[in-house]
This record gives structure tokens, sequence and C-alpha cells, in this order.
């Protein structure tokens, strides 16, 4: 697995999805863009997928895997679908009286905060008390938070994009001291090559029915964008696909993109650039028009989770709108609100507050001492035909996955 260049720059818009905002663009603790690689046409990075089945659910019979076989069209119908597993249907009854903390990377982020909705939402339906911590996109504060939270003593503690590798002390502290520990949208040491397991339940846990890891979750979202944008591509295009190696999601996302892109169309070009989040904004924009200038048979982009901060303005205003497919974002407002406007063509939607739903449950497990299981969360493919959701609100898809938690946490009939 790729390690991230720098701990704490990785840490500063720590979206393991948070996925910057602007601001985070230009902390001073972010590798400078010096770093950014040359352009390279290279050789898909072999992804491991997971096996393809298909199970029911209450809006959509969904895809579980990766979807380990198929054409491109197939996999892409299946992911406009939906790739979510079966909700969670056996009793995991919820401990009352808990106090926990939350640690966000930054609230000002919609992705943070979008999952810690879903985390206070779960646990007021609960009846659990909790204190949150905002980091402000500031490693330091993020490390003092996790500090904090473990001499509060507190029943648990979620981490919201917050790395083992940066707070590893304060979670060996929290493990010494009993203190269950959960990230949400984050990656245990264990899960990056960085030593043993430090949180109590890492989200590769929570999937290992679908897929042998969290990494190889985020990989096979990568491939269904790939074959999203082969199949709405002109024949045996150009791809130019954007890798940033400061997050670990963002380097699987990019590995699985580039490998299905060459399983899908073993004649298609990638071109692979490397850049870091400080180039967010103008820098990126004007590294993207030159590119599309210096390549005209570009006809399909990946643009990571921040399409809008420089990409989708660069092919707006490179005179190819038309010819270019382009694929990004998380499944955000603004990323609906980009399609809505013709900017972005789709994305490949994350329910944000499902995951939040899915790390109480993954809690509720640890202090039931029982094992963690798979609650479905997955992702859907989003254009401005299909799936886009109502104006002002971020995706979260047909699925009832609320009320499925608090049958089986109890609190609902």
């Amino acid at each position: 697995m790729n390690r991230m260049r720098d701990v704490r720059g990785g840490i500063c818009v720590a979206v393991a999805f948070v996925l910057v905002m602007a601001a985070c663009g230009s902390d001073d603790t972010s590798p400078s863009s010096g770093e950014t690689g040359a352009t390279v046409v290279t050789e898909a990075t072999e992804a491991t997928v997971a096996t393809e089945a298909t199970v029911a659910t209450e809006a959509t019979e969904a895809t579980e895997g990766s979807g380990g076989g198929g054409d491109a069209s197939t996999v892409a119908m299946e992911a406009m679908a939906g790739r979510f597993g079966a909700l969670p249907d056996e009793p995991n009854p919820a401990p009352t009286d808990k106090f926990v903390w939350i640690i966000s990377s930054g609230e000002a982020t919609p992705t943070a905060n979008t999952v810690s909705n879903g985390l206070k939402s779960a646990m007021d339906a609960v009846g659990w008390t909790y204190e949150l911590c905002d980091s402000e996109l500031d490693p330091a504060k993020m490390v003092n938070c996790w500090e904090q939270a473990v001499a509060a003593e507190p029943d648990g503690i979620f981490g919201i994009a917050t790395e083992c590798p940066t707070i590893k002390g304060a979670l060996e502290a929290a493990k010494e001291k009993g203190i269950a520990t959960i990230p949400a949208f984050a990656w245990d040491c264990a899960e990056v090559d960085q030593g043993e397991a430090l949180y109590s339940a890492s989200f590769s846990d929570r999937v290992a029915d679908r897929y042998p890891s969290a990494a190889d979750y985020f990989r096979a979202s990568g491939r269904d964008a790939a074959a999203w944008v082969i199949v709405e591509s002109k024949e045996n295009p150009e791809v130019l696909s954007f890798l940033n190696k400061e997050y670990y999601v963002l380097t699987y996302w990019h590995e699985g993109f580039v490998a299905g892109i060459k399983e899908f169309c073993p004649e298609c070009k990638v071109n692979e650039q490397e850049f870091v989040v400080s180039e967010f904004g103008p820098d990126l924009e004007s590294r993207t028009s030159a590119l599309l200038v210096q390549n005209p048979q570009i006809a399909g982009i990946q643009s990571t989770y921040n399409p809008q901060l420089g990409i989708t303005g660069a092919v707006a205003n490179s005179g190819r709108r038309e010819e270019i497919k382009l694929v990004g974002g998380l499944g955000l407002s603004s990323d609906a609100d980009s399609i809505r406007a013709g900017e972005l063509d789709a994305t490949v939607s994350h329910p944000l507050r499902w995951y939040g739903f899915d790390a109480v449950d993954s809690m509720i497990s640890v202090f039931n001492n029982t094992p963690q299981r798979d609650t479905g969360v997955g992702w859907q493919i989003m254009t401005a035909d299909q799936n886009l959701p109502p104006v002002g609100s971020h995706f979260e898809g047909s699925i009832d996955f609320e009320t499925a938690f608090l049958q089986s946490w109890g609190v609902q009939a």
C-alpha cells in the first residue's frame, strides 16, 4: 500500500475524504507544489477486486463487491443501480447511558460535517451523550483533541478522518484505558502498514463480507468510475487521472480507476498527473488547462473528490467541454450543483450520513463484545439523469438505512 508522503500534511484537510476546501490547500504544513510528478503514460496498477454478488434491498437490487467481471457497460449500469449490501436486520441492542467524544478533522468541510451529523443523529436516537472537538483542519489541534478526549475517559471516541499514524500515541493510551475507539472515514495503522491495529475496530472489519479490505473497497469505486468513463467517452480515448498521495483514499481510488481503464480498454492511454493539496484552485486550473492543450486526445478525466477546485473550470474554459467526460466528487450538494450546471458529468456518490450510522453500529458491537458486521454502506453513480439528490442536499440514496439501524438497535419497532 502507498503511504502518505507527509503524515502531518496529509491530515491538514484530513478528509480521508474530507477532501479539502481551498483554505486547507494554503496550510503551510502541506508539501510544496514542487513535489508534483511529471506527466506519465502508464500501465495500470493492479488492484484486487472482490467477487460480485447480487443482493436485494428495500429500495433497489444492488450489486455487492467491486464487480469482478463484466464489460464496462454492465459494470457502469450496476454502479448506477448502487453498490450497496444488505441492510442490518439482526438485533444489535444499543446499550444506554454511554458518553462518547467525536473528534472531527474539520467541521468547516461538508464531508466531515455530514459524517458528524450522521453520528449525532444515531447517538441521539440511542440516548448517548457526546462532546465534539473540532480540529479545524489543524494536525496539532487534532492531536490535542484526542489527548483531551482520552484524559476525559469517556466510554468511546469516534474519529472522523483522524488517521492512526498521526494520533498513534492517543490511540495507544485509549487502548490501555479500555476506551472504545472507532474510525469514521479514517485508517487504522494496520491498514496502512504502519504497525498494529490500534482502533477498536476498523472500516476493513465492516466491509469484510464484500471486500478484502477498505483499500479494495475504494479501489472498487474507482473501477466503477473507469467503467462509466469508457462507456461515455469516444472509442479508445486518452484518459487523464489526477493522483494525490497525501491521502490513502485518493491513492486507492486512483489505483482502481487506472486498473479499470486498462481492464475495460487495454488500448486506452492513461495520463497520470500527481498533485498536492496546495495546488487546489488557480494552480491546478492552470496545470489542467495546459494539459488539455498539450494532449488534445483527452476524452475523459478522473478529477478526484474536489473537481470544482480547479479542474472543472479548466475544462469549461478549454472549448472542449462537450468532448470531455468528467467524473469526480463525492456526492455533496456542490457536486450535484456542478452536474446540474453542466460543469461535471458524473460523481461516484457516497451516502455520508450512512457512514456515521455505520460507525455507531461498530461502536455498539464493541460495547456488546460481538463481531463487527457489514451494514451495507456503498456508493452509487450520480448523473444529470439519475440519482441526483434534491437541490441543496447531499446524496443519501433511496435506501432507508436509518430505519434499519434503529430497528436493529432496539429503539424503533
